[in-house]
């Protein structure tokens, strides 16, 4: 359902979303997503957020707002957070559960890439979402 990884030299967490989740695999997720965010930050300070939901299917309602929860508590101006979707519809639903956060949505993958790398490259103050 979900996957890690964290590239040192770029400072980016890699989260990768599959399918269609249940009320006790979101609870996992937030568990260990927090878990290792606060690893992260204590050990490499500022670092940035690439979510790749390609593979993420269409949530309940439920599930989309406590994604958006997780992923609204994780953006800042200190830890740019960037979304990747593959179908209209997903990133649809993650722009209405996501509101005003400061995470990023894109279609394209270079696009939010380039996006995450030059939130990084920025003072901290200067950050802004796409």
């Amino acid at each position: 359902m979900y996957t890690f990884a964290f590239d040192e030299q770029a400072r980016v967490f890699t989260i990768r979303l599959r399918g269609f989740w249940t009320p006790p695999v979101l609870a996992a997720f937030v568990d260990e997503v927090t878990a290792r965010g606060v690893e992260q930050s204590k050990r490499y300070g500022r670092y940035g957020v690439f979510v790749d939901c390609r593979e993420y299917q269409v949530q309940t309602g439920a599930l989309a707002e406590g994604f958006a929860s997780v992923i609204g508590r994780a953006s800042s101006h200190e830890r740019p957070v960037c979304l990747l979707f593959a179908a209209m519809l997903v990133k649809m639903q993650a722009e209405r559960s996501l509101g005003t956060t400061a995470a990023a949505i894109f279609l394209d993958e270079a696009t939010a890439r380039a996006w995450l790398a030059t939130q990084l490259a920025a003072p901290p103050q200067v950050l802004s979402a796409a």
